[in-house]
């Protein structure tokens, strides 16, 4: 940044030249061969790129809705508990589904994400009771869950 064509370029960007073709004739000595590579390096592609992601984001956001769209009163009645944030009921929705039929207890869904530990007992004698690892998504939605529940007030 400390040579002529770098600076005439910075102080022509200063002034408000904006325009590729513009900027890149400002390159002095040898580098005056370079000026098409300039002028394609000046374009500015990190705007569109932004824009072209903000597009897919929210092309995305959309479809994630529809889908959603069978288990919004489970994820509403989730978000309203202490702890579970939208993400996290759409995380438990997604895992358990729109009703809890599927599982018989508490105990039954911190089992299949890992969380429950197990009793393993043989001949009177207490064996590991390490916990799974379980369901990744579904351990760390739980995970989650309790840990701001925890620090809930009121609670």
């Amino acid at each position: 940044m400390t040579g002529g064509s770098a600076r005439a370029r910075l102080a022509g960007l200063v002034t408000g030249r904006v325009d590729p073709a513009t900027l890149a004739e400002l390159a002095t000595g040898r580098l005056r061969t370079q000026r098409p590579a300039f002028e394609r390096a000046l374009v500015p592609r990190s705007l569109a790129a932004s824009d072209c992601l903000d597009d897919e984001r929210a092309d995305l956001d959309g479809r994630r809705a529809e889908l959603e769209r069978p288990d919004a009163a489970a994820v509403e009645r989730l978000d309203g508990r202490p702890g579970v944030g939208l993400r996290a009921a759409q995380a438990l929705s997604a895992a358990v589904g729109p009703t809890v039929a599927r599982v018989p207890a508490a105990q039954h869904l911190a089992a299949w994400a890992g969380r429950w530990p197990g009793h393993h007992e043989r001949a009177g004698k207490r064996l590991s009771g390490k916990t799974r690892q379980g369901n990744a998504p579904r351990r760390r939605a739980l995970v989650q869950a309790g840990q701001a529940a925890g620090r809930a007030r009121g609670t």
